[in-house]
């Protein structure tokens, strides 16, 4: 009776141990694709960049469904024929007198990447954003007409990760990335964009 519970406790233990070891080997299909890090902004295809989803922290990457009711949708990143300034539109549902609420800009204008190269193949970003500041009382005293002042604020400089990845562009989003310790999204951040046809 001994031999027979040892029997039975042994594969018990083993078949749990399987379960777990299959429950590791998850596969995120586009993060664990290879990567290509570009190493020229010449790489990037001119065109309105359709945003397609991110990675954020330790989570796999999400997509964006079409046609659902997320503004996400609308985001996109704009490559101009320079390549020098890419433009970021990032779409928030914003609820005013509509209950149903609609789709608009996060930030007042869309956000600049200037994107440049050394000569080790190294791409770094200065990611800037503008926004309306409301004239000040002294301000409008001089020109009661004004009613803003476009300001510039820095919001990242330094190294970034820009490549293609299982047939998307994938950028690190800035904004995102290094989440907060002890945050069980911890990590890099990533958006993803659908690259033209």
């Amino acid at each position: 009776m001994k031999k027979i519970m040892l029997f039975v406790s042994v594969a018990m233990l083993s078949l749990s141990c399987s379960k777990s070891d299959d429950n590791n080997t998850a596969v995120d299909p586009i993060f664990d694709a290879e990567f290509v890090q570009i190493k020229s902004v010449n790489e990037i295809p001119v065109a309105t960049l359709k945003y397609a989803g991110n990675k954020v922290g330790q989570r796999p990457v999400g997509i964006v469904e079409e046609g659902g009711a997320n503004c996400k949708e609308l985001d996109r990143l704009i490559v101009p024929e320079d390549r020098k300034v890419l433009e970021y539109g990032n779409f928030v549902k914003v609820y005013e007198n509509n209950s149903e609420g609609s789709c608009k800009l996060k930030w007042d204008y869309l956000r600049q990447i200037e994107l440049r190269s050394n000569s080790s193949g190294d791409m770094s970003a200065k990611v800037t954003q503008r926004y309306n500041r409301p004239a000040t009382k002294e301000e409008l005293e001089l020109d009661p007409k004004i009613k803003f002042y476009v300001e510039t604020t820095n919001e990242y400089s330094g190294k970034i990760e820009i490549g293609f990845q299982a047939g998307y562009l994938r950028i690190e989003d800035t904004n995102l990335s290094d989440v907060t310790e002890g945050s069980q999204n911890k990590g890099k951040s990533y958006l993803y964009f659908h690259l033209p046809k």
